[in-house]
């Protein structure tokens, strides 16, 4: 479940990316989304049903029949968010559309599933002025009615040993809506979002990740009053939801509202200290005002929090060249060069090898 964030413009953004499965036309039924292709659902029972009744055995083979190469092959692809269908064609699948995948397949197997949304590993990455955090989603299967397992795209089959929380098929439908929505949104192709937007709140109608991004969409579309009436409705609801409380604090800045953001950032720092690309947000403001020993501090808290984010180490590496500090910025920007890979990971070399040209003309600067 894609959940989107306000932010300042992202340095060194990669090109948006052609998202496999973006919606082009009708929203499809629920019914489309989830249906087994007949040829599918055929191969299944062969491979799968007819094999063996014993429920462990089926699950072991649902699995292989899903992931192996010499079944589906399903492989994982982070903007993936398609219907069944769509990924049997594919052959690739996000953790949603995965999720969706085991468990109709594990429902025609005769086994209990359910979907789950994983509140506790957010995902976050970036798009132009937009921050996405994504919570990660994986199947649940119960067998025999004694043992639960957990099916995952990154980790399949392994026995669940601490709390599951199974949610509804409804749950798993808002989420795609919402997904396709977010795709939409990142094209600028604003009126389509808002259409999957609008589907995914009416399975969804008390997810606050939902009306969050709703929040966003509003104000892209130019309606602010919208805006700020859906981040307040998610914070009267989920006061620490850290999307919402961003959003708000950052939503008052643009519009100009010193009081306001005032309050709401003081309302909301214990949680937003805790928050990677607020922090980064913060660092940037900071930064473009002239004012970077602040935007260094908000870029390290912001390391600190996501070490594996390459824009915070490159933009604290900007910060320290700004600063003089030039072996300081060497160490970021090596770091975040590390960190990427093809045409980014160029870039970020060919600004090391002129970091590194500057410095040996420059000598060892003070305070490296």
């Amino acid at each position: 479940m894609l959940e989107w964030v306000l932010s300042a413009a992202l340095v060194m953004q990669p090109a948006l990316q052609n998202k496999v499965g973006t919606a082009a036309g009708a929203v499809p039924l629920p019914a489309a989304v989830v249906a087994l292709p007949e040829d599918l659902r055929n191969s299944f029972r062969r491979e799968v049903i007819e094999a063996t009744r014993f429920p462990e055995a089926r699950l072991e083979r649902l699995i292989e029949f899903v992931f192996d190469k010499n079944g589906l092959g399903i492989g994982y692809k982070a903007d993936a968010t398609l219907t069944i269908a769509e990924a049997v064609e594919t052959r690739t699948a996000n953790c949603l559309t995965s999720t969706m995948l085991v468990v109709a397949l594990a429902r025609e197997a005769g086994l209990t599933a359910h979907g789950q949304l994983v509140e506790g590993v957010p995902v976050w990455g970036a798009e132009g002025e937009l921050v996405i955090q994504s919570r990660h989603a994986n199947a649940i299967v119960d067998v025999g009615g004694r043992r639960r397992f957990v099916v995952d795209v990154d980790a399949s089959g392994s026995e669940a040993t601490r709390a599951v929380h199974p949610v509804e098929d409804t749950q798993l439908l808002a989420s795609f809506y919402g997904n396709r929505a977010a795709e939409l949104m990142l094209e600028g192709r604003y009126e389509a979002a808002k259409a999957w937007l609008d589907i995914a709140i009416s399975h969804g109608p008390e997810d606050v990740a939902l009306w969050n991004n709703a929040g966003v969409l509003s104000l892209r579309m130019g309606r602010p009053d919208e805006a700020e009436a859906w981040f307040l409705k998610v914070v009267q609801i989920a006061p620490d939801q850290v999307s919402a409380l961003s959003n708000l604090v950052d939503f008052y800045r643009r519009q100009g509202d010193t009081a306001q953001m005032l309050e709401w950032r003081a309302k909301s720092e214990r949680v937003l200290r805790k928050a990677p690309y607020h922090q980064y947000q913060l660092g940037w403001q900071s930064e473009m005002a002239g004012e970077p020993q602040v935007a260094a501090r908000h870029y390290r808290q912001a390391i600190r929090l996501a070490r594996g984010e390459h824009r915070f180490h490159f933009a604290l590496a900007r910060t320290y060249f700004a600063m003089g500090r030039l072996g300081k910025a060497d160490r970021e920007l090596a770091q975040a060069h590390a960190l990427t890979q093809g045409t980014l990971r160029a870039s970020y070399g060919d600004k090391l090898a002129t970091l590194r040209t500057l410095r040996r003309g420059a000598g060892r600067s003070p305070g490296d």
